[in-house]
């Protein structure tokens, strides 16, 4: 059998409400040479029998069926069973139009490039749509990094369209198994490697906002140990050069920890530089000093409104 020009795997768990329209949205491009990797990560819901009903209808989409392992390890997967000459992660519970595997495919063989980044969409509850560019003046690896770091680049891989052997070239597996962030700190580490990216100015995939399982909607000391072990594995990556960055990142976890009541006052100091000296040097930070002294007071919903009272006077300005 002929290998397919592109590879989309989707990692699939406990999503029968919006697996459907997502597998749909597979099956509607017009670029024809695709095979979807699906890989049901241990679902207890109808997951399973919505995927191989589409497995059964189609024979470009193959259907794995794991005890749930987490995120890394599906996308590890994929890539391992990928046979397309490109690949693309899409998430279950989002969408894209018909045009995206051809247009990308196109770019990618155009510019000659590791990786295609296209603009994307947010989908809001209530049926608002937000455009997200992602355009840059610059393919410099370095400021990409620093592009990444400072969110000006979202680090997802689903708008990103990536040459399979980038994976084994760089080194790009998934090893750190995290639950959270492992695109970004995927794509980092295929910077730091010398891989060449190109843009495109055109959007494809939607983003939709489900917030009900957040780290930031329902905060848990899980969620937020998720977030700490991200920032480690992004440091290698980010370098001296970019300590400013993972320092300020740091100061967010451990901030919102802290007003959460999730980590005490020495918990707060002891994850950083030797010194708590570094955090004054932090854009912002004096302007959150009073509820970091109302959190350790354990005063957390107070602490809590003084930052809101703070984000609305930014937004203002």
């Amino acid at each position: 059998m002929k290998a397919p020009e592109v590879s989309v795997i989707m990692a699939a768990h406990n999503c029968g409400a919006t697996l459907g329209r997502a597998l749909e949205s597979v099956e509607r491009q017009t670029q024809t040479s695709w095979e979807l990797i699906v890989i049901d990560d241990g679902s207890g819901d109808d997951t399973p029998a919505i995927l191989d009903r589409h497995a059964q209808a189609d024979p470009r989409i193959r259907a794995i069926h794991q005890e749930n392992a987490g995120i890394s390890e599906v996308r590890r997967r994929g890539v391992e069973l990928a046979r397309g000459e490109y690949v693309i992660h899409f998430d279950s519970d989002d969408y894209a139009t018909s045009g995206m595997l051809a247009d990308m495919l196109a770019h990618a063989r155009h510019t000659g490039a590791d990786i295609t980044v296209a603009d994307f969409f947010s989908d809001h509850p209530g049926g608002r749509i937000e455009t997200h560019p992602q355009r840059f003046d610059t393919l410099d690896a370095i400021a990409l990094t620093e592009a990444l770091l400072d969110r000006r680049m979202h680090g997802a891989l689903w708008n990103k369209l990536i040459r399979r052997d980038a994976y084994s070239r760089f080194r790009a597996d998934f090893s750190e198994n995290l639950t959270f962030g492992e695109d970004m700190v995927t794509i980092m580490k295929m910077l730091s490697k010398g891989a060449t990216v190109s843009f495109m100015h055109k959007g494809y995939y939607h983003y939709c906002y489900n917030n009900t399982n957040s780290l930031t909607s329902s905060p848990t000391r899980d969620g937020y140990d998720r977030r700490v072990r991200w920032i480690e594995a992004c440091e290698p990556y980010a370098g001296e050069r970019f300590r400013r960055h993972i320092d300020a990142k740091r100061f967010n976890a451990k901030f919102f920890g802290l007003i959460h009541g999730l980590v005490d006052r020495k918990e707060f100091y002891s994850y950083g530089p030797n010194s708590p000296r570094w955090l004054p040097s932090l854009v912002g930070f004096r302007k959150y000093q009073p509820a970091m002294a109302l959190a350790t007071l354990r005063l957390y919903p107070l602490a809590r409104l003084w930052c809101k009272a703070i984000h609305r006077l930014s937004r203002r300005q």
